[in-house]
């Protein structure tokens, strides 16, 4: 229903804040990030959790990463990342190349 959407909404932004106020130097994991920005907006849109979906797409994507990572070599672990993200966007969606998004202000 969507009063237990909305309470799904509280709690997640609730952990959320509290993760950020009790580890405030720690980095957001992908999972987190999902939960955070895109799980509540799937099940209003289609009525069913992620969890149906299980995890091989993240698995695939995980192994994907892992690839590129493996031909990739710069001396920095940012700008290794960055590497790795580009090389993935290449690959997947060429045409959005060379757009940075915005950071979301939380």
């Amino acid at each position: 229903s969507e009063e237990e959407i909305s309470t799904l909404d509280a709690d997640v932004k609730g952990f959320m804040r509290y993760f950020r106020e009790e580890f405030p130097t720690a980095t957001i994991p992908i999972k987190m990030h999902l939960l955070e920005d895109h799980v509540v907006p799937w099940i209003r849109r289609w009525r069913f959790g992620v969890g149906f979906h299980g995890e091989q797409g993240i698995e695939e994507i995980h192994a994907h990463f892992k690839t590129i990572e493996s031909k990739t070599c710069q001396p920095e672990e940012t700008k290794q990342i960055y590497a790795v993200l580009k090389s993935h966007i290449i690959a997947t969606s060429p045409k959005h190349v060379g757009g940075i998004p915005d950071a979301k202000k939380r």
